[in-house]
């Protein structure tokens, strides 16, 4: 490395709203405006949490508006967070998936306990189309 490169150490979960709205299709104005209603996480000055922006978005559409609009956003989220495995047949959610939610949630500043709720919450509304747990020990 040369003298005086400089390089960039950035969280990759925590974007510009400019990149939020390119990635959910939507101008920056909004973005902001979905910050206000608490529609979007924020991750520090400008700063927006891309899972919780992305699990949000699908669940929007999994949902429709308006059963979506009688939610809060990090139910929202994890209604998007397991969508995503509703194409994953047939592997279901493992003890590491969950522990991923886990992660994402901490950054939210989520107990693990409020984590798993919200998936409670989140398999309830989707009903018959929520994913499979296989919570059983690794190697059995």
């Amino acid at each position: 490395m040369t003298a005086g490169a400089k390089t960039e150490d950035r969280d990759i979960t925590a974007v510009p709203a400019d990149e939020i709205a390119d990635l959910l299709g939507v101008g920056v104005r909004r973005v902001r405006q979905m910050a206000e209603e608490g529609r979007l996480r924020r991750r520090g000055r400008g700063l927006f949490d891309v899972t919780h922006a992305l699990c949000v978005s699908r669940a929007v559409i999994v949902l429709n508006q308006r059963v979506s609009r009688n939610c809060s956003a990090d139910t929202l989220a994890a209604v998007g967070w397991l969508a995503g495995f509703i194409f994953k047949k047939p592997i279901p959610i493992t003890a590491g998936d969950l522990d991923c939610w886990r992660d994402a949630c901490a950054r939210w500043n989520l107990t693990p306990d409020q984590a798993i709720g919200l998936l409670f919450a989140a398999a309830a509304l989707l009903g018959d189309r929520a994913p499979k747990f296989d919570l059983a020990p690794e190697g059995r």
